[in-house]
């Protein structure tokens, strides 16, 4: 038993839900417990995942959140998400070791699970472990946050000062693994272990596209990018639609953060953000 339980959070999945949850069913090594968070749905998400239930009464375990503490506004996306994930954590079994977050519009690979699983025993300083996306152009060298397992040694360290759940902020996943990572904890995409995106991000509204670019550069800010990284990064976000408009988008969110004078998430990560950019554009250019 290698004691892996994973979270689904759900809002109005019902198009994608079904392949994701055939995906976990055909696992090589399947977890010993799914849970199924629906958040508000407002579609056939609820149904469907009882249907999983009752078919599979001691694989899946359903969990209907019907309202939310934050506002329902499209810039706590983050909050909500992370809010979802915390349902389900509160239900996990005492003894999980390993606990999986897989988004809705997720499909694995058979062999996911085994292959990350397989990866953190023989290396047990792995804190938190994805796969990579099919058909992702760029190499990832940190965990993807919709297909990722947290070994629970770095999951109780990392969440410690949030009474162990995930922090309900606007990008938690990415400063959860900046948390782990000064921590001592190493943070990987296994690039064996593979998974695809129902739907793409690529492919959305424009109106949902620019909601998130202004969500990325608020979220970049508070975690401590230095500014010089971040307008590397919103010139290379010129590639993606929708083009100027996403960069410009980002670099709005950036400002208005400033501007309202967020603080930054925490100190200790926001050092460590700033010296692993650093180091990290050194790197380029002795590849240049």
């Amino acid at each position: 038993m290698n004691k892996l339980v994973v979270v689904i959070p759900a809002h109005n999945e019902e198009n994608h839900l079904p392949k994701c949850l055939d995906s976990i069913l055909a696992q090589t090594v399947k977890p010993d417990q799914v849970i199924i968070v629906d958040d508000r749905s407002t579609d056939k998400t609820l149904s469907l995942a009882k249907t999983y239930e009752q078919r599979h009464p001691n694989f899946f375990k359903v969990i209907h959140k019907p309202f939310s503490r934050y506002p329902n506004s499209w810039i706590l996306r983050g909050e909500h998400i992370g809010e979802a994930f915390n349902e389900g954590v509160k239900n996990l079994p005492g003894n999980w070791e390993f606990l999986a977050k897989i988004d809705a519009d997720m499909v694995l690979e058979p062999s996911f699970f085994e292959r990350i699983i397989e990866a953190m025993k023989k290396d047990e300083t792995i804190g938190i472990c994805s796969g990579v996306i099919l058909k992702e152009k760029k190499l990832r060298v940190s965990a993807v946050g919709g297909c990722r397992v947290y070994r629970r040694g770095c999951w109780d360290q990392s969440t410690t000062e949030f009474n162990f759940l995930a922090p309900e902020l606007n990008a938690w996943d990415s400063y959860l693994e900046m948390k782990a990572r000064t921590l001592g904890w190493k943070c990987m995409a296994l690039q064996e272990s593979h998974a695809s995106v129902q739907r793409s991000t690529g492919n959305g509204s424009t109106s949902g596209r620019l909601k998130a670019s202004i969500r990325m550069g608020v979220s970049s800010r508070r975690l401590g990018y230095t500014w010089y990284y971040f307008l590397l990064r919103v010139v290379r976000n010129l590639r993606a639609k929708p083009y100027l408009l996403k960069s410009l988008f980002m670099l709005y969110g950036w400002i208005w953060s400033w501007w309202k004078k967020e603080e930054v998430f925490d100190e200790g990560v926001a050092m460590y953000v700033k010296r692993y950019q650093k180091r990290r554009l050194v790197e380029k250019v002795k590849f240049w």
